[in-house]
Protein backbone atom coordinates (compact mmCIF):
# COMPACT_ATOMS: atom_id res chain seq x y z
CA UNK A 1 0.00 0.00 0.00
CA UNK A 2 1.33 3.34 -1.00
CA UNK A 3 2.12 6.38 0.90
CA UNK A 4 -0.57 8.12 -0.93
CA UNK A 5 -3.13 5.91 -0.83
CA UNK A 6 -2.80 5.21 3.21
CA UNK A 7 -3.05 9.06 3.08
CA UNK A 8 -6.65 8.88 0.64
CA UNK A 9 -7.73 6.22 3.13
CA UNK A 10 -6.45 7.55 6.37
CA UNK A 11 -9.87 7.02 7.99
CA UNK A 12 -9.48 3.39 7.55
CA UNK A 13 -6.59 3.09 9.19
CA UNK A 14 -5.91 2.80 12.88
CA UNK A 15 -3.02 3.31 15.11
CA UNK A 16 -3.02 0.57 17.73
CA UNK A 17 -1.72 -2.24 19.09
CA UNK A 18 -1.40 -5.63 16.60
CA UNK A 19 -0.25 -9.11 18.28
CA UNK A 20 1.37 -12.50 16.45
CA UNK A 21 -0.42 -14.97 19.21
CA UNK A 22 2.20 -18.07 19.25
CA UNK A 23 -0.52 -20.88 19.12
CA UNK A 24 0.37 -24.94 20.22
CA UNK A 25 -2.83 -26.95 19.58
CA UNK A 26 -4.90 -24.44 19.28
CA UNK A 27 -4.16 -22.76 22.28
CA UNK A 28 -2.24 -19.41 22.85
CA UNK A 29 1.04 -19.92 24.32
CA UNK A 30 1.99 -16.22 24.29
CA UNK A 31 1.47 -13.21 22.15
CA UNK A 32 3.84 -10.69 20.80
CA UNK A 33 2.37 -7.55 20.96
CA UNK A 34 3.77 -4.26 18.54
CA UNK A 35 2.68 -0.92 17.86
CA UNK A 36 0.65 -1.58 13.96
CA UNK A 37 -1.06 1.02 11.80
CA UNK A 38 -4.19 -1.96 10.98
CA UNK A 39 -6.88 -1.55 7.95
CA UNK A 40 -9.94 -3.20 8.71
CA UNK A 41 -12.07 -5.49 5.57
CA UNK A 42 -14.89 -3.99 5.02
CA UNK A 43 -17.00 -6.67 2.64
CA UNK A 44 -18.13 -4.73 -0.51
CA UNK A 45 -19.60 -7.57 -1.94
CA UNK A 46 -19.99 -6.12 -5.21
CA UNK A 47 -16.81 -4.60 -5.78
CA UNK A 48 -15.02 -7.51 -4.56
CA UNK A 49 -16.92 -9.98 -6.85
CA UNK A 50 -15.60 -7.68 -9.85
CA UNK A 51 -11.93 -7.00 -8.23
CA UNK A 52 -11.03 -10.14 -6.36
CA UNK A 53 -8.30 -11.15 -8.92
CA UNK A 54 -6.81 -8.19 -8.02
CA UNK A 55 -3.96 -8.64 -5.39
CA UNK A 56 -4.79 -5.19 -3.42
CA UNK A 57 -2.48 -4.93 -1.25
CA UNK A 58 0.52 -6.04 -3.70
CA UNK A 59 2.90 -3.12 -2.67
CA UNK A 60 4.30 -1.76 0.52
CA UNK A 61 4.07 1.19 2.62
CA UNK A 62 6.34 4.08 2.10
CA UNK A 63 7.42 4.30 5.43
CA UNK A 64 8.29 7.92 4.78
CA UNK A 65 5.27 9.72 7.09
CA UNK A 66 4.61 6.74 8.80
CA UNK A 67 5.22 7.23 12.86
CA UNK A 68 8.55 5.84 13.86
CA UNK A 69 7.29 3.86 16.68
CA UNK A 70 4.78 2.19 14.34
CA UNK A 71 6.42 -1.38 13.56
CA UNK A 72 3.68 -2.62 11.01
CA UNK A 73 0.96 -2.21 8.85
CA UNK A 74 -1.50 -4.94 8.59
CA UNK A 75 -4.20 -5.88 6.77
CA UNK A 76 -6.83 -8.03 5.91
CA UNK A 77 -7.82 -8.66 2.23
CA UNK A 78 -9.37 -10.85 -0.27
CA UNK A 79 -6.82 -12.74 -2.42
CA UNK A 80 -7.43 -14.66 -5.33
CA UNK A 81 -4.44 -17.09 -4.09
CA UNK A 82 -2.24 -17.95 -1.59
CA UNK A 83 0.30 -15.24 -0.58
CA UNK A 84 3.72 -16.36 0.06
CA UNK A 85 4.65 -16.36 3.71
CA UNK A 86 7.51 -14.58 4.15
CA UNK A 87 8.82 -11.82 1.61
CA UNK A 88 11.95 -9.72 1.74
CA UNK A 89 11.05 -6.66 0.05
CA UNK A 90 13.88 -3.54 -0.28
CA UNK A 91 12.88 -2.05 2.99
CA UNK A 92 10.04 -4.42 4.01
CA UNK A 93 9.51 -7.84 5.61
CA UNK A 94 6.14 -9.02 4.15
CA UNK A 95 4.06 -11.74 6.49
CA UNK A 96 1.18 -13.40 5.43
CA UNK A 97 0.54 -15.78 8.55
CA UNK A 98 -2.87 -16.77 7.32
CA UNK A 99 -5.52 -17.34 4.47
CA UNK A 100 -8.75 -18.13 5.41
CA UNK A 101 -12.64 -17.72 4.06
CA UNK A 102 -14.71 -14.64 5.39
CA UNK A 103 -17.75 -15.74 5.55
CA UNK A 104 -20.80 -13.90 5.70
CA UNK A 105 -24.54 -13.47 5.82
CA UNK A 106 -26.46 -10.80 3.43
CA UNK A 107 -29.23 -9.67 5.00
CA UNK A 108 -31.98 -9.23 1.96
CA UNK A 109 -35.44 -10.26 2.51
CA UNK A 110 -37.04 -11.18 5.36
CA UNK A 111 -36.20 -13.06 8.26
CA UNK A 112 -38.04 -16.04 7.34
CA UNK A 113 -36.73 -16.18 3.74
CA UNK A 114 -33.09 -16.18 5.12
CA UNK A 115 -33.99 -19.64 7.94
CA UNK A 116 -35.63 -21.59 4.46
CA UNK A 117 -32.06 -21.70 3.50
CA UNK A 118 -32.16 -24.26 6.42
CA UNK A 119 -33.62 -27.29 6.19
CA UNK A 120 -36.90 -27.98 8.57
CA UNK A 121 -34.89 -29.72 11.04
CA UNK A 122 -32.06 -27.41 11.57
CA UNK A 123 -35.10 -24.35 11.76
CA UNK A 124 -37.31 -26.11 14.30
CA UNK A 125 -34.06 -27.16 16.61
CA UNK A 126 -32.74 -23.39 16.37
CA UNK A 127 -36.29 -22.16 17.11
CA UNK A 128 -36.69 -24.88 19.92
CA UNK A 129 -33.62 -23.75 21.33
CA UNK A 130 -35.20 -19.96 22.07
CA UNK A 131 -38.31 -21.12 23.53
CA UNK A 132 -36.08 -23.45 25.59
CA UNK A 133 -34.05 -19.78 27.07
CA UNK A 134 -37.28 -18.11 26.83
CA UNK A 135 -39.25 -20.36 29.34
CA UNK A 136 -35.50 -20.82 31.45
CA UNK A 137 -35.71 -16.89 31.61
CA UNK A 138 -39.89 -16.43 33.06
CA UNK A 139 -40.89 -16.46 29.68
CA UNK A 140 -39.66 -13.53 28.21
CA UNK A 141 -36.01 -12.70 26.80
CA UNK A 142 -34.10 -10.35 27.78
CA UNK A 143 -31.75 -9.18 24.33
CA UNK A 144 -30.56 -5.69 24.45
CA UNK A 145 -28.35 -3.40 21.79
CA UNK A 146 -26.02 -0.96 23.02
CA UNK A 147 -25.02 2.01 20.45
CA UNK A 148 -24.29 5.37 21.80
CA UNK A 149 -21.28 6.15 23.73
CA UNK A 150 -23.70 7.32 26.62
CA UNK A 151 -24.60 3.36 26.59
CA UNK A 152 -21.68 1.83 25.97
CA UNK A 153 -19.79 2.18 28.96
CA UNK A 154 -22.34 0.04 30.68
CA UNK A 155 -21.94 -3.07 28.00
CA UNK A 156 -18.44 -3.16 27.92
CA UNK A 157 -18.77 -3.59 31.88
CA UNK A 158 -21.08 -6.28 31.55
CA UNK A 159 -19.59 -8.03 27.89
CA UNK A 160 -16.49 -8.04 30.39
CA UNK A 161 -18.31 -10.01 33.27
CA UNK A 162 -18.86 -12.89 30.53
CA UNK A 163 -15.69 -12.84 28.59
CA UNK A 164 -13.28 -13.46 31.37
CA UNK A 165 -15.03 -16.70 31.64
CA UNK A 166 -15.05 -17.52 28.08
CA UNK A 167 -13.15 -20.32 25.82
CA UNK A 168 -12.09 -16.94 23.32
CA UNK A 169 -10.17 -15.19 26.22
CA UNK A 170 -8.51 -18.00 28.07
CA UNK A 171 -7.52 -20.00 25.41
CA UNK A 172 -7.25 -17.70 22.40
CA UNK A 173 -6.55 -14.47 23.91
CA UNK A 174 -9.45 -13.00 21.75
CA UNK A 175 -11.84 -11.72 24.56
CA UNK A 176 -13.11 -7.80 25.64
CA UNK A 177 -9.77 -6.64 26.91
CA UNK A 178 -9.78 -4.32 29.83
CA UNK A 179 -7.10 -2.02 29.15
CA UNK A 180 -8.11 1.72 29.19
CA UNK A 181 -7.27 2.58 25.65
CA UNK A 182 -9.14 -0.29 24.39
CA UNK A 183 -12.38 0.92 26.40
CA UNK A 184 -11.61 4.56 24.75
CA UNK A 185 -11.48 3.04 21.32
CA UNK A 186 -14.83 1.61 21.87
CA UNK A 187 -16.15 4.82 22.80
CA UNK A 188 -14.89 6.94 20.11
CA UNK A 189 -16.19 4.72 17.68
CA UNK A 190 -19.52 5.16 19.61
CA UNK A 191 -19.48 8.64 19.18
CA UNK A 192 -18.95 7.66 15.22
CA UNK A 193 -21.95 5.58 15.54
CA UNK A 194 -19.23 2.82 14.21
CA UNK A 195 -20.03 0.40 17.02
CA UNK A 196 -22.78 -2.11 17.97
CA UNK A 197 -23.00 -4.41 21.19
CA UNK A 198 -26.17 -7.00 22.01
CA UNK A 199 -25.86 -8.52 24.96
CA UNK A 200 -28.12 -11.57 25.90
CA UNK A 201 -29.62 -11.97 29.67
CA UNK A 202 -30.75 -14.76 31.96
CA UNK A 203 -32.62 -13.38 34.94
CA UNK A 204 -30.86 -10.26 35.16
CA UNK A 205 -27.45 -12.08 34.31
CA UNK A 206 -25.66 -11.16 30.89
CA UNK A 207 -24.58 -14.60 29.34
CA UNK A 208 -23.58 -13.95 26.06
CA UNK A 209 -22.22 -10.99 23.87
CA UNK A 210 -21.57 -9.51 20.64
CA UNK A 211 -19.50 -6.77 20.15
CA UNK A 212 -19.42 -5.51 16.03
CA UNK A 213 -18.10 -2.47 14.16
CA UNK A 214 -20.25 -0.74 11.69
CA UNK A 215 -18.69 0.47 8.70
CA UNK A 216 -21.93 1.85 6.09
CA UNK A 217 -24.41 -0.98 5.55
CA UNK A 218 -21.93 -3.44 6.59
CA UNK A 219 -21.93 -5.29 10.41
CA UNK A 220 -18.58 -7.05 11.35
CA UNK A 221 -18.81 -9.29 14.33
CA UNK A 222 -15.53 -8.32 15.97
CA UNK A 223 -15.62 -10.16 19.23
CA UNK A 224 -18.47 -12.87 20.36
CA UNK A 225 -18.90 -14.97 23.39
CA UNK A 226 -21.06 -17.23 26.09
CA UNK A 227 -20.38 -17.90 29.51
CA UNK A 228 -19.48 -22.08 29.55
CA UNK A 229 -22.42 -22.20 33.31
CA UNK A 230 -24.89 -21.46 30.76
CA UNK A 231 -24.21 -23.66 27.95
CA UNK A 232 -26.95 -26.27 28.35
CA UNK A 233 -29.13 -23.05 27.12
CA UNK A 234 -27.09 -22.43 23.88
CA UNK A 235 -26.72 -18.76 24.56
CA UNK A 236 -24.36 -18.11 21.72
CA UNK A 237 -26.92 -19.38 19.58
CA UNK A 238 -29.90 -17.81 20.94
CA UNK A 239 -28.06 -14.69 20.74
CA UNK A 240 -27.17 -14.68 16.73
CA UNK A 241 -30.85 -15.80 16.39
CA UNK A 242 -32.10 -12.58 18.08
CA UNK A 243 -28.96 -10.59 16.42
CA UNK A 244 -29.99 -11.79 12.92
CA UNK A 245 -33.85 -11.15 13.27
CA UNK A 246 -33.19 -7.80 14.40
CA UNK A 247 -30.80 -6.27 11.66
CA UNK A 248 -33.65 -8.45 9.27
CA UNK A 249 -36.06 -6.54 10.18
CA UNK A 250 -34.24 -3.17 10.77
CA UNK A 251 -32.55 -2.93 7.37
CA UNK A 252 -30.08 -0.55 8.36
CA UNK A 253 -27.43 -3.04 7.18
CA UNK A 254 -27.03 -5.04 4.13
CA UNK A 255 -24.16 -7.36 5.57
CA UNK A 256 -23.26 -8.96 8.77
CA UNK A 257 -19.56 -9.96 8.31
CA UNK A 258 -18.82 -12.74 10.51
CA UNK A 259 -14.98 -11.58 10.74
CA UNK A 260 -12.00 -13.56 10.37
CA UNK A 261 -11.19 -16.95 10.65
CA UNK A 262 -13.01 -20.40 10.31
CA UNK A 263 -15.29 -21.85 12.65
CA UNK A 264 -17.65 -24.41 11.74
CA UNK A 265 -20.82 -22.06 12.86
CA UNK A 266 -19.82 -19.38 10.59
CA UNK A 267 -20.09 -21.74 7.32
CA UNK A 268 -23.26 -23.04 8.92
CA UNK A 269 -24.89 -19.65 9.19
CA UNK A 270 -23.19 -18.16 6.54
CA UNK A 271 -24.62 -17.55 2.94
CA UNK A 272 -21.69 -17.06 1.35
CA UNK A 273 -17.57 -16.56 1.66
CA UNK A 274 -14.62 -14.71 0.15
CA UNK A 275 -11.21 -15.75 0.64
CA UNK A 276 -9.07 -13.38 2.39
CA UNK A 277 -5.60 -12.99 3.87
CA UNK A 278 -4.04 -11.58 6.75
CA UNK A 279 -1.41 -9.63 5.46
CA UNK A 280 1.54 -7.64 7.47
CA UNK A 281 4.28 -5.18 6.47
CA UNK A 282 7.24 -4.87 8.93
CA UNK A 283 9.60 -2.43 8.28
CA UNK A 284 12.87 -4.45 7.38
CA UNK A 285 14.99 -4.68 10.29
CA UNK A 286 16.78 -7.87 12.26
CA UNK A 287 14.21 -8.10 15.18
CA UNK A 288 11.78 -7.64 13.09
CA UNK A 289 12.83 -10.49 10.76
CA UNK A 290 13.64 -12.79 13.73
CA UNK A 291 9.84 -12.22 14.95
CA UNK A 292 8.13 -12.81 11.42
CA UNK A 293 10.63 -16.25 11.35
CA UNK A 294 9.56 -17.34 14.47
CA UNK A 295 5.98 -16.73 14.59
CA UNK A 296 6.09 -18.82 11.11
CA UNK A 297 8.48 -21.55 12.79
CA UNK A 298 6.10 -22.12 15.33
CA UNK A 299 2.91 -22.06 13.09
CA UNK A 300 4.20 -24.83 11.24
CA UNK A 301 5.19 -26.62 13.97
CA UNK A 302 0.96 -26.13 15.62
CA UNK A 303 0.13 -27.25 11.95
CA UNK A 304 2.00 -30.48 11.79
CA UNK A 305 1.21 -31.05 15.16
CA UNK A 306 -2.65 -30.47 14.61
CA UNK A 307 -1.81 -33.16 11.29
CA UNK A 308 -0.56 -35.63 13.52
CA UNK A 309 -3.36 -35.74 15.91
CA UNK A 310 -5.57 -36.11 13.01
CA UNK A 311 -3.99 -39.15 11.61
CA UNK A 312 -3.87 -40.73 15.09
CA UNK A 313 -7.88 -39.69 15.16
CA UNK A 314 -7.24 -37.67 18.57
CA UNK A 315 -8.03 -33.98 17.18
CA UNK A 316 -11.67 -33.81 18.37
CA UNK A 317 -10.26 -34.83 21.89
CA UNK A 318 -7.42 -32.53 22.63
CA UNK A 319 -9.75 -29.71 21.59
CA UNK A 320 -12.54 -30.76 23.75
CA UNK A 321 -9.67 -30.90 26.33
CA UNK A 322 -8.68 -27.66 25.92
CA UNK A 323 -12.25 -26.22 25.75
CA UNK A 324 -12.94 -27.71 28.82
CA UNK A 325 -10.15 -26.23 30.87
CA UNK A 326 -10.41 -22.95 29.33
CA UNK A 327 -14.19 -22.98 29.90
CA UNK A 328 -16.61 -23.42 26.83
CA UNK A 329 -16.68 -23.56 22.89
CA UNK A 330 -19.00 -23.02 20.16
CA UNK A 331 -21.22 -20.80 19.65
CA UNK A 332 -23.64 -21.96 21.93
Amino acid sequence: MRANAIQAARDHWVEKPARLRFTLAGGVVFSAEFPALCWALRLDLDCFRRTLPQRVSAEPPVWTGIPAQVRATRLHVPCARPYPRVTILHDTIRYAPSHYRRFYIEIQGGFEDYLRKFSGRTRSTWRRKVRRFASASGGAIDFQEYGRAATMSEFLVLARRVSEKTYQERLLDAGIPATGWYREQILQAAARDEIRGYLLFHQGQPVAYALCAADEDTLVVERIGFDPDFAYLNPGTVLLYLLLEKLFAGKRFRILDLGRGEFPYKEHYATGNIPCAEIYYFRRSASNLLLVCAHAAAEMLSGALKSGLEVLGLKDKVRRWLHRLAGGARVG
